[in-house]
């Protein structure tokens, strides 16, 4: 059924192993026969799609298609908009890969005007004092608000609710409040065919296993999809799919 598709745009966690990265079942054989269709894209904030692809190719073990993730395009964002200072929450590791884009890169309340402030990972330390010092930068200044992980950023047990809800609301609060004011997300569901490399008259097909970002994706691109789900009834008023299968093996 793939045959008619000139691209597959394919997510990772969920898709193709599981979040103990495991492979699932058919996903090396789907890489292996459609590797010339294949766009892979992740809504992850903590590596580039290069980094990514070596390890996919540590797991799989077969040539490895195009990668590209949330932080590609963030550091894009970064390098093009020239931000003097920025506040970032996340991994140590990652604003090391930010700093060559910007002047300063800051993790606490900083005493200079910050320009924006950036997620992109779980915070290596101190999750409680970080998390509150970026909530009062978003209330309290008007710097651009940038997402470059919006569906992963939670905090590790014993907690149990996620940043992600919390930005959500404050970002729609932010819009209304200031709309001078960037609030931007980097990935799934907001990409542009031109972002992920997709000439507009190619075909194509976007699979994954969350309706909210991969089968809402589609949608904005208008194009067909396919859901992963284990689940014979699909989440109610969740963006609905071309197709739902359990595995990859399915649509070998």
């Amino acid at each position: 059924m793939l045959s008619e598709f000139d691209k597959i745009l394919l997510d990772v966690s969920g898709t193709l192993y599981s979040n103990k990265k495991k492979p699932l079942n058919g996903s090396k054989e789907f890489l292996k026969k459609f590797h010339q269709k294949i766009i892979i894209f992740s809504n992850i904030g903590s590596k580039t799609g290069g980094e990514l692809k070596k390890d996919l190719s540590n797991i799989f073990d077969v040539p490895i298609p195009d990668v590209i993730t949330s932080l590609d395009l963030l550091l894009k964002f970064l390098e093009e908009k020239s931000y003097n200072t920025i506040f970032h929450y996340g991994q140590e590791s990652v604003a090391n890969k930010i700093s060559p884009f910007v002047k300063n890169v800051v993790t606490d309340i900083p005493k200079e005007d910050v320009d924006a402030i950036v997620f992109t990972s779980l915070v290596d330390t101190q999750w409680i004092q970080r998390t509150e010092s970026s909530l009062n930068l978003i209330m309290k200044t008007n710097a651009d608000i940038l997402l470059g992980n919006p569906d992963r950023i939670s905090p590790e047990p014993p907690f149990n609710f996620t940043v992600t809800l919390i930005l959500d609301s404050l970002l729609n609060l932010s819009n209304i409040l200031e709309n001078k004011r960037i609030a931007k997300e980097f990935g799934k569901p907001h990409l542009t065919r031109e972002m992920i490399k997709v000439k507009k008259d190619e075909k194509l097909v976007v699979i994954g296993d969350n309706p909210w970002t991969d089968i809402a994706l589609s949608n904005n691109l208008e194009c067909k999809s396919i859901l992963i789900s284990s689940k014979s009834d699909l989440i109610q008023d969740a963006p609905s799919p071309s197709l739902s299968i359990k595995s990859l093996e399915e649509i070998l």
